[in-house]
């Protein structure tokens, strides 16, 4: 679309940048995306990925992606005119070894593309085997291969054996990362990690166009009383709370026993905590799928997320965040990572601290808070989303022109 500026044509700002894109694409217009992510929107490397996938569509470039699901029936098609596959993900150990010890499937996907077409190559999470396999086969096609870092994980949670395969993996892992690929970092934290030792990187925090919402139509229930301020969270809160201050968060709501809110919560067990039957105003909605979370959100006047300073806080990036906004709804949070950056009182309810007394602080704030100023935020949202995908275009495109000068 253009704009008429006088007598001249004035581009709009997109379209500049896909221009600016094919001219240096050379005729490769195909990104490929590997990882373990559960697509579309089935966990938070899913809504990170298709946040990327979707702003790469809109500049002009074909995008598939390949991922892992745990439903029944994995997810195929395209969605936003991203093209994805998802393969069943391995329930047991030996599955995990067959599916990430070889790189079968990727060889078979990258086959059907021709490599005079792939302009470049992004992974999360694959497995030090498939890594090998395509940075010997980026390296021989000169394809810049970006790794798509969204947390450190140095082992898994899961127990034995996976805790010690992952750590060992972890290991080979990273040392192939840092010598042979770009990386686009989802925090500061990140970035600062690979800094001087990864082939280039730059910073793309967790994204998401608010279209992306409509394709999100799995059915939940009506859960909202309007009389209510109704107050949602929705995540996984990791092993002892190391990852979300759930625990803080229903336990400084219970001690409020407050008329006018109420605290819905999603991804946790019930048993997990010390609450009353009686109180009606806290509703456990026990785990659900990432789609059924994001559905659930759309109805609510404010997510809420608390948590530690950590190491993993501080290199991850909230999916749920990124999501709140993509659905239009203002955030009651703490500042951890970079959300500092993109965070104000036109989108959010902010304290800045960690503790139970930094908990009850957010709470207080959020009583001060009627529907009718919400309804206000939700509007700022709606015209000024930091994280809205389109706003990062320059930046990702520049991200993988710089990776690609380093194959050249």
């Amino acid at each position: 679309m253009t704009k008429l500026l006088g007598k001249k044509k004035v581009l709009s700002p997109l379209i500049i940048l896909k221009l600016n894109y094919y001219k240096y694409s050379m005729g490769r217009n195909v990104i490929l995306y590997f990882g373990k992510m559960d697509l579309p929107f089935n966990n938070a490397s899913a809504s990170r990925v298709m946040g990327i996938s979707s702003l790469l569509q809109s500049c002009g470039i074909e995008v598939f992606c390949y991922g892992y699901s745990k439903n029944e029936q994995p997810f195929c098609g395209d969605v936003d005119g991203v093209h994805i596959k998802n393969e069943k993900y391995p329930e047991k150990f030996i599955g995990y070894i067959k599916v990430f010890g070889n790189s079968k499937n990727i060889r078979k996907t990258i086959g059907q593309y021709s490599k005079n077409d792939i302009k470049a190559i992004f992974f999360t999470s694959i497995g030090h085997i498939n890594l090998k396999f395509l940075v010997k086969y980026c390296k021989t096609n000169k394809i810049p291969l970006i790794y798509d870092c969204g947390d450190i994980i140095r082992s898994s949670t899961k127990g034995f054996p996976f805790n010690i395969v992952s750590k060992i993996e972890y290991k080979i892992f990273n040392k192939y990362v840092k010598k042979h690929c770009s990386v686009m970092a989802i925090s500061t934290f990140i970035e600062n990690y690979y800094k001087n030792k990864a082939v280039s990187i730059f910073n793309i925090p967790c994204i998401a166009s608010s279209k992306s919402a409509k394709y999100v139509k799995t059915p939940v229930a009506d859960l909202v009383d309007e009389k209510y301020i109704n107050i949602f969270y929705c995540g996984d809160s990791g092993k002892n709370f190391c990852k979300d201050r759930v625990d803080l968060i229903v336990e400084e709501f219970a001690k409020l026993n407050s008329k006018n809110l109420k605290l819905y919560l999603a991804g946790v067990d019930q048993k997990m905590f010390d609450v009353s039957e009686s109180n009606v105003n806290i509703v456990f909605l026990g785990k659900i799928s990432n789609e059924k979370c994001i559905s659930y959100m759309k109805q609510m006047d404010l997510t809420i997320l608390f948590r530690d300073d950590n190491e993993m806080t501080r290199a991850g990036f909230p999916s749920k965040i990124t999501e709140s906004l993509m659905c239009g709804i203002p955030i009651a949070c703490n500042l951890t990572s970079d959300l500092g950056k993109y965070l104000n009182t036109n989108n959010a309810i902010l304290v800045d601290g960690f503790g139970a007394e930094k908990c009850k602080e957010l709470f207080a704030k959020i009583q001060h808070f009627e529907k009718k100023d919400l309804e206000l935020m939700k509007k700022s949202i709606k015209k000024d989303n930091p994280l809205e995908s389109n706003l990062w275009a320059a930046r990702l495109l520049d991200g993988i022109n710089e990776a690609q000068k380093k194959y050249e």
